[in-house]
């Protein structure tokens, strides 16, 4: 099944229309607070950016994204909700931003699924915000050419 995830804090968290998303992510970057420019030399492998609306965390998750490189990535977030398996992805599927979509890496889920502690489960995706506020900065940095495994 072929499963597209609607955004659920687009208007909330940050900003719905694409433009002025644009934007916001660029306030962040040359917010008091952030990096300033949107590339600083780095070979991070791993990073742990915060998952608030963009006015609270926005700078930080600034300064993270200013040191990534394009890749494909997994983007592991908490379960605040509860709904859903506990470790759970999305084998395949779409995921809406206001910047457009993102495809899940189909086949990096199948090598995953082969731990049993993970689970295929849409469910657990559906409400949650921790990882869907990291796609649209990845999107501003990199536009759509990447693929995410969302856990």
């Amino acid at each position: 099944m072929f499963y597209v995830r609607a955004p659920v804090v687009a208007g909330t968290f940050y900003d719905l229309e694409p433009e002025r998303l644009k934007k916001q992510i660029e306030g962040c970057f040359k917010h008091p607070l952030g990096p300033k420019e949107k590339d600083v030399e780095s070979e991070l492998v791993a990073a742990i950016a915060p998952h608030a609306g963009y006015i609270y965390s926005g700078p930080i998750q600034a300064w993270t994204y200013s040191r990534i490189q394009k890749a494909n990535y997994i983007i592991i977030g908490p379960n605040h909700s509860g709904f859903g398996s506990q470790f759970a992805i999305m084998k395949r599927g779409l995921w809406k931003t206001p910047l457009n979509g993102l495809a899940v890496d189909e086949e990096f889920a199948n090598k995953l699924l082969e731990c049993e502690l993970i689970k295929r489960d849409v469910i657990a995706h559906q409400s949650e915000h921790s990882i869907e506020v990291q796609l649209p900065f990845l999107q501003y940095k990199f536009g759509n050419d990447f693929k995410f495994l969302p856990l």
